[in-house]
């Protein structure tokens, strides 16, 4: 074992000639470690020495090198975190609704214990524990199913769920036990967070009004004027959207989904009496059902928040995670041309030899080849690598064989080279058609460049640069090692004939049986693969939310149906069965969970925008296309209502027709 090593790094220790001579570097190194004298501090040494070092290359820190390593991942461990508070924020709408329908059915048993003497400050006490142990069992119960789902994740995934950021001999799931007590206290502060508010609700009316039967909807009238809170609250997050990314991490659109959502629920209301006032024919017991939601437009709204918040996140995270793979499988479809692609499976032969290439070029039924090859280039040592790219690429050619994005431009400066640059360097370099830019190459040559235009690449978020291979060669007397290749094979010959003709090329050289073949469509489904492993973990919390959506509505109209047991005996009592009453309030979930269905796909389309157009270019400092994939979002809105229906009849089927007698007997005043 190297003692130096962190947990699970790959590291080998060999002679360094023996690795430059099996590698073809001999005569080449790449870093050299410097001990420094007593007394001598990185950073001075840095300062007196790092111009003379210049051209040689770079003076770095350890440290530096561990921040530029951790920067490798920053803005996907970011948003899986803050992916996670979201979650933890739709708990939160869920605790709220809950509780403030229990507040409002426990109205008259409130206003009892205020004629008892007991104190306001007391009963909001009281509600906010009841949140608090609400918190207290879910936090623990959150913790076990979230260490449980890590494992299999982690097992089956790995520990960047297949997205490639780090490769490790093992992955292992570490929860320190503070951090176990601090996952659980999150869960404590969001339910206390939802519970804030129905508790300050407690005792709002008058004594004498509380005391009364059917005073829940009137316990709620600050319904009634909450939509101008969600205008104001929509007004910050669009504003919020103008706030600058905070270390790659988009602090404003995250603060603007949030303010949204809040902005959104309060706005529930609303659309709610907009939505039951107009008269409209329907069915008999459809008009009945809509007629009640009538009634009580506030519990109604508030009913719904939980609901609408999950629905609107699972809208958001689907959308934008189709418009990315949309997007990806476009960009997959242009950056693969050729029928056949070549590269080198073994790390022994680091270069495909000039002859090979020379050979394959000359074959019968070869209409193109082109070969390429790529190395690495530190602009700013707080920054990972940017990946160069030498291939056959002319100023005339770049939009076609590129995916070239905004302007571009014809003609480089005098004396540079053309390149064209990815989007991240738009935004970590400032780069954009028309910049010019100077690349200390590891052949030790400084190259002065032009970019022509910038060009859209989902494989290397931290930058990448194409130069021509030609002219690198023509004008810097610079080669890359060609390491990749692409063949065009005439009309009449197939993809596989011209595999068995490279391999019988090959066979004379050092690269015989050392070459991997694929076709731009395995290429493409194995990308595909890889995307949805690491999006996995959006469709696990796509669920949960959905789940989460469907709990809230059975305990929606649980709570309510419990608060209308009086109308319901009345109704028993001139002839209705149960089986109709349940009917009656089936109906009311399925007009409900419509009307949250469709605010929720409003919000959550909104909330995909943002996603799309705000939080990815600023996480990842890619662009993507938008892509509604509206068959999903139809699926799961059917699913939503009749799910919604289903849950609500299997909650209420053997509590209604009960206690007719005891129930009529209850003050109707």
């Amino acid at each position: 074992t190297v003692p130096a090593a962190g947990s699970g790094q790959l590291l080998a220790v060999a002679d360094i000639a023996a690795v430059q001579w099996r590698l073809g570097t001999l005569g080449q190194i790449s870093r050299i470690d410097l001990k420094l004298q007593e007394g001598v501090t990185p950073a001075s040494f840095q300062r007196q020495y790092g111009d003379e070092f210049s051209e040689l290359g770079r003076l770095e820190t350890p440290s530096e090198q561990g921040t530029r390593g951790a920067s490798v991942s920053q803005a996907y461990r970011a948003n899986l975190s803050i992916l996670a508070m979201v979650a933890l924020l739709t708990g939160g709408f869920l605790t709220f609704s809950t509780q403030m329908l229990a507040v409002a059915q426990r109205s008259r048993q409130w206003a009892l214990l205020a004629a008892l003497g007991a104190r306001a400050g007391a009963l909001r006490m009281q509600v906010l524990f009841e949140s608090m142990c609400c918190g207290v069992v879910g936090g623990v119960l959150g913790v076990a199913l979230g260490w449980g789902l890590s494992l299999a994740v982690v097992r089956y995934l790995g520990v960047d769920l297949g997205a490639g950021y780090f490769q490790t001999t093992q992955s292992t799931v570490a929860l320190p036990p503070l951090d176990t007590l601090l996952f659980a206290g999150f869960g404590v502060v969001a339910t206390l967070l939802g519970g804030l508010s129905p508790a300050l609700q407690t005792g709002q009316m008058a004594l004498h009004q509380r005391l009364r039967a059917g005073t829940e909807e009137a316990g709620l009238q600050f319904a009634n004027k909450a939509h101008w809170v969600g205008l104001l609250l929509c007004g910050v997050a669009a504003a919020c959207l103008f706030i600058p990314p905070y270390g790659n991490i988009p602090v404003g659109g995250y603060l603007a989904v949030a303010f949204g959502l809040f902005g959104g629920i309060a706005m529930i209301g609303l659309v709610v009496r907009g939505f039951i006032r107009p008269p409209a024919q329907l069915a008999q017991m459809a008009d009945l059902a809509k007629s009640r939601l009538a009634s009580t437009p506030n519990l109604l709204a508030v009913g719904l928040s939980g609901v609408v918040a999950s629905f609107a996140l699972v809208v958001a995270m689907h959308v934008m995670i189709y418009s990315f793979r949309h997007s990806l499988d476009n960009w997959l479809t242009q950056v693969l041309p050729a029928p056949l692609y070549i590269k080198l499976s073994s790390s022994s032969i680091p270069v495909f030899p000039d002859a090979f290439q020379q050979k394959v070029a000359e074959l019968p039924g070869v209409e193109l080849v082109e070969f390429w090859g790529q190395q690495s280039i530190v602009l700013n040592p707080k920054r990972p690598a940017v990946e160069l790219i030498a291939r056959p690429i002319s100023v005339q050619a770049a939009a076609q064989r590129l995916p070239m994005t905004g302007n571009t431009i014809d003609e480089p400066k005098a004396g540079t080279l053309p390149v064209w640059v990815s989007e991240p360097m738009t935004d970590l370099y400032g780069l954009q058609a028309g910049s010019t830019l100077e690349l200390q190459l590891d052949q030790g040559v400084l190259v002065p460049t032009t970019v022509m235009g910038v060009w859209r690449d989902y494989t290397r978020q931290h930058g990448a640069i194409v130069l021509p291979k030609a002219k690198l060669l023509k004008q810097f007397n610079v080669q890359f090692k060609d390491t990749q290749g692409a063949v065009w094979p005439q009309e009449n010959v197939t993809v596989k004939e011209m595999v068995a003709r490279i391999e019988q090329a090959a066979s004379s050289t050092a690269v015989a049986q050392k070459i991997d073949f694929a076709e731009p469509g395995e290429i493409r489904q194995l990308s595909l693969d890889i995307f949805d492993r690491s999006f996995a973990v959006t469709y696990l919390l796509e669920i949960a939310a959905v789940v989460i959506g469907l709990f809230g509505v059975g305990t929606t109209f649980s709570a309510m149906a419990l608060q209308r047991k009086r109308e319901f005996a009345l109704l028993g009592a001139m002839g209705a069965s149960p089986n109709w009453i349940l009917k009656l309030i089936a109906r009311e979930a399925l007009i409900a969970s419509a009307l949250a269905a469709l605010v929720g796909l409003m919000i959550g389309l909104a909330f995909a925008a943002i996603l799309i157009f705000v939080v990815n270019p600023q996480s990842f400092h890619w662009t993507m296309e938008w892509f509604t994939p509206w068959r999903d979002l139809a699926i799961m809105v059917l699913v939503l209502i009749a799910m919604s229906s289903a849950t609500v009849t299997l909650a209420l089927r053997n509590k209604l027709g009960t206690r007719l007698v005891e129930q009529l007997k209850e003050d109707w005043a």
